[in-house]
């Protein structure tokens, strides 16, 4: 029976980066038989620079292998509550509620591996048949299918399963073809291809990136084979998602001591997982120098948690790697939270003209109506009528009033109306009374302070260019300049006051905003550098322009949009 897969997939990069989730010896309590090395796992969670360190859960089980779904709001892990004999998946809220389980059939081992990117499907490996098996069921334990069907032996397994996040692809790992390989297949189980079988080493662990681009793993490719030990230096690794330019990112190897012992996980580096903004890969290890075996009695190794440049893996000196955990006991398997980004629409309404501008910046409404925000991002919207309009009110979307500003909650995908008349003509009636004509006096007039501008406020221009036109190598830099001009009735030291924001679009992704204020002159400079090309979903065409917020004396303004180009 095949396994199919309901509603939308997940976009490029469709979220920012939420909290870390992991596994630690949190308790103090050690379950019998012990684990070796550890106390018993519970479930944490934390910021990314590893700050805020939050327990989800307190009792007498192991508690590892957190996955996240899709919009980040529940978990899957796996829960041992017989002495490490029966693992089982479960599932909870983000913050450690609403615990549900077991999901999987007790008398066999379950492992988690990940869910399906609409959030209806748990994607797990089972030992159930005999042997380890890929298997998918719904998010309620019901209908567990057998992916792969592989030879029922218990050398013969498939496991750590992972969903592409469009929904079409399973990557995980198999023995099937005599070695430890990275293998992919159709969401279905068919059409299965290894991936690294041109490596004779140990490869396991797949995870995908958030764009489907590539694919992170474990590996002792460059240690392989490692002689007079029993415990081989896994490293982390990345590819394409056909298995293509295969790039190591950590360099962590550790031979120091001489141990033998399988235990020893000094030289390791393991199990990783995407941020969901595809820059950095959040990854546990041995590595910690106080806690590497010297030969003399006691712990060899320790897991703490660390995150790395995706792009450039550790860097020179370990530059690009930052560690979060430090404390005994075991850190390890953890997962990156994704905060989706919700849709604003700004629509216009009425006889009337005007713009409506957002705070943080994104809506320029004039003609840029619609900006993606993080979920649950408080977003200000402010109304300004043109010449002869007047703003009527907000409706929608959590607005509504005629005040000219209201604030929405990005929780879900909004829309508001913006509603602008036009204003009444004021006529003057003369007074029919005739007015005295006053006593000529001696006194001088009083002195009188003119009021140099009054509403409406004028309007501006705004220019832009960027430079180069073209970029062809990694950084891709580009610098972006403009000037504002203004009526003659205004004057330069009013004019020249505010902030303008440059923003960069490919496709309908904003991937950089800048802000920046005017100088003396009018004008403004921005330089732009884009370090991930990935980051622009295969275009290489840019659409860059800028954004005046408007002063006292002068109205916002919009520039015109003008385009650049990378690759």
């Amino acid at each position: 029976m095949a396994a199919s897969l309901e509603g939308s997939a997940r976009a490029a990069f469709p979220g920012t980066n939420g909290r870390i989730i992991c596994s630690g010896a949190l308790a103090t309590e050690i379950p019998t038989p012990t684990p070796q090395g550890q106390s018993r796992l519970e479930l944490f969670s934390m910021n990314p620079d590893g700050s805020g360190q939050t327990r989800l859960m307190h009792n007498t089980f192991s508690d590892y292998s957190p996955r996240y779904s899709a919009d980040g709001t529940r978990v899957a892990w796996v829960r041992e509550t017989t002495n490490n004999v029966s693992p089982q998946i479960w599932t909870m809220n983000a913050d450690g509620s609403d615990q549900t389980g077991p999901l999987t059939s007790q008398g066999s081992q379950s492992f988690m591996g990940d869910w399906s990117p609409d959030g209806t499907k748990l994607v797990f490996q089972s030992n159930r048949d005999g042997n380890f098996e890929v298997y998918v069921m719904n998010a309620d334990g019901s209908n567990q299918v057998n992916l792969t069907n592989n030879a029922t032996t218990g050398r013969n397994n498939d496991s750590q399963p992972a969903w592409s996040p469009d929904g079409t692809k399973i990557a995980f790992h198999s023995n099937r073809d005599g070695n430890s390989n990275i293998h992919v297949m159709d969401a279905d189980g068919t059409n299965v291809v290894n991936l690294t079988a041109d490596s004779p080493a140990q490869e396991s662990a797949p995870r995908w990136s958030a764009d489907g681009m590539r694919i992170a793993f474990q590996s002792n490719r460059d240690a392989f084979p490692r002689p007079s030990t029993e415990a081989p230096n896994f490293e982390i690794y990345r590819m394409n998602a056909d298995g293509s330019d295969v790039k190591r990112l950590t360099f962590s190897d550790y031979t120091g001591g001489g141990t033998t012992s399988p235990f020893d996980v000094t030289g390791y580096d393991v199990f990783p997982a995407w941020s969901p903004d595809g820059t950095r890969i959040v990854f546990h290890s041995g590595r910690a120098p106080e806690y590497r075996d010297t030969g003399q009695a006691g712990v060899i190794g320790q897991w703490e948690v660390y995150t790395i440049d995706a792009e450039l893996g550790e860097g020179a000196g370990g530059a690009g790697v930052t560690r979060l955990t430090n404390r005994p006991g075991n850190d390890e398997r953890c997962d990156w939270q994704p905060i989706p980004r919700q849709v604003l629409t700004v629509r216009k309404a009425g006889d009337g003209s005007g713009t409506v501008v957002s705070a943080p910046a994104g809506i320029d409404c004039g003609t840029d109506c619609t900006e993606e925000f993080a979920r649950d991002t408080e977003v200000t919207l402010a109304a300004s009528p043109e010449d002869g309009s007047r703003f009527e009110g907000f409706t929608g979307g959590g607005c509504s009033g005629t005040a000219a500003s209201c604030t929405v909650t990005m929780s879900e995908a909004r829309t508001v109306t913006a509603t602008f008349g036009i204003a009444p003509v004021v006529t003057v009636t003369p007074d029919p009374t005739p007015t005295p004509t006053p006593t000529p006096t001696t006194t001088p007039a009083p002195t009188t302070t003119a009021t140099p501008y009054s509403l409406p406020r004028r309007a501006a221009r705004l220019s832009v260019r960027v430079r180069p036109k073209r970029d062809t190598r990694k950084p891709f830099r580009f610098t972006v300049s403009g000037r504002l001009r203004y009526p003659s009735s205004v004057r330069k030291a009013d004019a020249c006051r505010g902030r303008v924001t440059v923003r960069f679009k490919a496709g309908k992704r904003t991937i950089s905003t800048r802000r920046d204020r005017l100088d003396r002159s009018c004008r403004y400079e921005q330089r732009v550098t884009f370090k991930q090309p990935r980051r622009f979903n295969r275009r290489s065409r840019l659409r860059v322009w800028a954004t005046f917020e408007g002063n006292k004396v002068l109205l916002p303004k919009k520039s015109k949009v003008i385009s650049a180009r990378v690759k």
